[in-house]
């Protein structure tokens, strides 16, 4: 009987840990980011095999492009920082906005100057944030960070 009782307090123990080590989201996402090149090289390459057997002379256009996007994307950073504020830094450029999460985390909502931006939120930890950007689901670029700092 002590065992049984004993072993419900661990795993109540321990749901509580896990819950306490899951953080808060907006937390989590509040800091600077850098695109994960090496994640998205695997990404990208993924994405062409399907698009191979889908659509070859897509592919081969896609594939060709592939350095030019890999030198592009992977010098992007996002910000999100603790005041709702963001910055965008990509090819040089660099854009200023407020920025939320739902509250389910699974969607982040950036406001330029009243340009609304949603990005998808694939996964989220303190070492990675994948998000997937584009107006359709279909055009929906899936983008792989890590901390920039």
């Amino acid at each position: 009987m002590k065992f049984m009782k004993f072993s419900q307090l661990a795993f109540l123990a321990l749901v509580v840990l896990m819950m306490a080590c899951k953080g808060n989201p907006k937390e989590t996402l509040t800091k600077k980011w850098k695109v994960d090149a090496t994640a998205f090289k695997t990404i990208m390459k993924e994405e062409m095999d399907k698009m191979k057997k889908e659509k070859p002379e897509q592919a081969k256009q896609l594939e060709a492009m592939l350095p030019m996007m890999e030198g592009m994307l992977t010098n992007i950073t996002l910000e999100f920082k603790a005041d709702g504020s963001a910055e965008m830094v990509a090819m040089g450029k660099t854009q200023t906005g407020k920025w939320s999460l739902s509250d389910d985390g699974k969607k982040i909502t950036v406001d330029d100057n009243g340009k609304k931006e949603e990005m998808d939120v694939v996964e989220l930890s303190a070492s990675k944030l994948v998000i997937k950007m584009g107006k359709t689901d279909k055009d929906k670029l899936k983008l792989p960070f890590i901390p920039a700092n």
